[in-house]
């Protein structure tokens, strides 16, 4: 009995450290991931041709939606990144009223319950936008407006804040796109919409060092890498670890451009691309953040 007994205790403390692990300086692991660093976010730029949707998802369970793409695509996608059982979009963010933006709208709606709605017009630019806006009104929990100094907070350690528009600048289309940038522990994501270089050059002007900093880990590059974007000023400003492109593959308008491609390797240690990598999925630990394809 006194034989058997330290025996047993051997192998449970052994199966604990397989399952559990330690680092080498000692930390418990727990499920792969250092419980002195923990989860914050997980980030998907999702593959849904020529078009934006991204999917930010907390540990534990707010999940936000910016941009739509273009058709059903995006359930398909959100079918990869969203448990079965949760049926619910907090907060849905639509950067502007472009069809390869909100034309997934009205399956979303058809198939999760939405919370909350932002935009930056309540007033549609086509007959999709109009549908969109109705959809947003009767069946969101709330629609509002999102301006420069808005934010949304996901979790104590994750808050998302609007750097564009600005109330009183007189911008339209894809110079009009809400700019978010996520901050995560100590790290920050940039979500850019369709903005091209005047508002670039505007953001420019209006960066402090504080929450409008544009100083970024992960770019979602604008406007699908188009050459009318991602200026040498703005990349410098941004010196993004990870350049996200989502475009389709060999799309009509000849995105990503191949002067944005060569600006961005300039300033960014990897460009990722949907077109040919698929769904990217970025990881935000206290540490850091790692982006990859899914």
């Amino acid at each position: 009995m006194s034989v058997v007994l330290p025996r047993l205790l051997g192998v449970l403390f052994l199966s604990c450290a397989w399952w559990y692990g330690f680092t080498t300086d000692g930390q418990l692991r727990l499920g792969g991931t250092s419980v002195e660093d923990p989860l914050l976010l997980t980030v998907y730029v999702l593959s849904v041709g020529q078009g934006d949707a991204i999917h930010l998802r907390t540990p534990g369970g707010v999940d936000v939606l910016i941009d739509t793409g273009r058709d059903a695509r995006v359930l398909e996608e959100l079918g990869r990144t969203l448990p079965l059982s949760d049926r619910v979009v907090e907060h849905l963010v639509l950067t502007h009223p472009d069809a390869d933006h909100i034309g997934g709208v009205p399956f979303v709606f058809e198939h999760y319950e939405v919370d909350a709605v932002y935009s930056t017009s309540d007033r549609g630019s086509s007959g999709l936008a109009d549908l969109v806006w109705m959809l947003a009104h009767e069946q969101a929990g709330s629609s509002s407006l999102l301006m420069r100094g808005d934010s949304i907070q996901l979790s104590k350690d994750v808050e998302v804040v609007v750097l564009w528009p600005q109330m009183g600048d007189a911008h339209s289309g894809n110079d009009d796109s809400i700019v978010l940038r996520a901050v995560a522990g100590r790290s920050h994501l940039l979500f850019t919409g369709d903005i091209e270089r005047p508002t670039e050059d505007a953001l420019l002007g209006l960066q402090d060092e504080t929450r409008y900093s544009l100083q970024s880990d992960v770019l979602k590059v604008a406007h699908h890498g188009s050459v009318s974007s991602s200026s040498s000023s703005f990349l410098q400003a941004v010196l993004p670890t990870y350049s996200v492109i989502s475009a389709g593959l060999e799309n009509a308008y000849g995105h990503p451009h191949d002067r944005t491609v060569s600006e961005l390797h300039r300033y960014s240690s990897s460009v990722l691309r949907t077109d040919l990598d698929g769904s990217i999925r970025c990881v935000v630990h206290e540490s850091g953040v790692m982006c990859e394809p899914v």
